[in-house]
């Protein structure tokens, strides 16, 4: 077993933060960091990092930036391995930058904990990051660090990249096609932690494809997809195509519903939600050859609603029986149920 996975957070032997100081402690994460950062004032260093303006996806790209936090106790347990909870941190952020078409570029750090955190957890942690990053051909060029009351950790990463055509979600028609790449509901089995951000495949489908709007599955199905559906619109679902993990069909064995509702629910994917005019599927031969191991899946279609839509807050029909979908909502931060 590798040691990372024996360390804890908060408890166990060796120096914590509180023994070492901010100033100690910014050193070892550059350090630590090594390769997936740059020296001043490119990097750390300076009251801010100087950014280039990127030209590898062609003449004047816009820019992108989103930022995401992940949370001790709510995104990842105090036994999962600090390396990957650390590359956790990079790929969910990327996702967004996938999402839309774009590449990763730079990234802004800042970690807040108590001061009981374990250095070599803390290490580990940022190992994680650099690793990912470095995977992403992204830089960590600076942050900050902040102190919380004892045994509470949380990091934020901030993320800017860059995209020649930016890929909205608030641009489907009606008669699309609704695609997604990878499988759904695997998350409370390990996906969680292990996913990749589908970057290749989002840049690739922004220069191939003519999609119509384009987002990424955090917070599951259910969710997700109402947020790509413009209004007068609703998605009828092929819910045989939904593409359902190999785990949530095992654990499910005896409950197909139960596999189903995870794909819809469970949050976490981190796959890549898409849609494309009717009758331009030319590209699918090609997908398929440079993707030869992501399933890409069309599950459902964009039409009107009519007054049957109008009876159901619901944006999510059966396509084989016309009835809307009432699974729940997804994952939702602040609900208690």
């Amino acid at each position: 077993m590798n040691t990372s996975q024996q360390l804890s957070p908060f408890n166990g032997p060796g120096p914590c933060l509180r023994d070492r100081g901010e100033s100690k402690i910014i050193a070892q994460i550059r350090e630590t960091l090594s390769d997936a950062t740059l020296p001043s004032p490119f990097g750390m260093g300076d009251d801010c990092a100087v950014l280039p303006l990127s030209a590898e996806l062609g003449p004047l790209p816009s820019g992108l930036a989103t930022v995401d936090a992940l949370t001790l106790g709510e995104h990842f347990s105090a036994d999962c391995p600090p390396a990957l909870a650390g590359r956790k941190l990079v790929h969910r952020n990327v996702s967004d930058i996938a999402a839309m078409g774009g590449r990763p570029e730079w990234a802004l750090l800042t970690l807040l904990s108590g001061g009981g955190l374990r250095l070599s957890w803390l290490d580990a942690f940022i190992g994680g990051i650099r690793d990912a990053a470095i995977e992403c051909n992204m830089r960590v060029v600076g942050g900050d660090v902040s102190a919380l009351p004892s045994d509470l950790f949380s990091s934020v990463l901030t993320v800017h990249g860059s995209a020649q055509t930016p890929i909205l979600r608030s641009t489907a028609r009606v008669g699309d096609t609704i695609w997604v790449t990878g499988s759904l509901g695997g998350s409370l089995w390990g996906h969680h932690l292990t996913f990749s951000a589908r970057v290749e495949e989002g840049v690739w489908l922004a220069q191939n494809v003519p999609i119509s709007a384009m987002m990424d599955i955090s917070d599951g199905l259910a969710k997700d997809l109402p947020a790509l559906i413009p209004k007068g619109l609703r998605a009828e679902l092929e819910l045989a195509k939904i593409p359902v993990s190999k785990a949530a069909l095992q654990k499910a064995a005896n409950e197909p519903g139960l596999a189903l509702h995870a794909a819809f629910c469970d949050g976490e994917d981190y796959e890549l939600l898409f849609c494309t005019p009717p009758h331009t599927h030319n590209w699918l031969a090609l997908w398929q050859q440079t993707f030869p191991q992501t399933a890409l899946t069309a599950i459902g279609q964009l039409v009107s609603a009519d007054n049957k839509s109008a009876a159901t807050t619901s944006l999510l029909f059966n396509a084989s029986t016309g009835t809307p979908l009432t699974f729940a909502n997804g994952y939702e931060h602040f609900r208690s149920n």
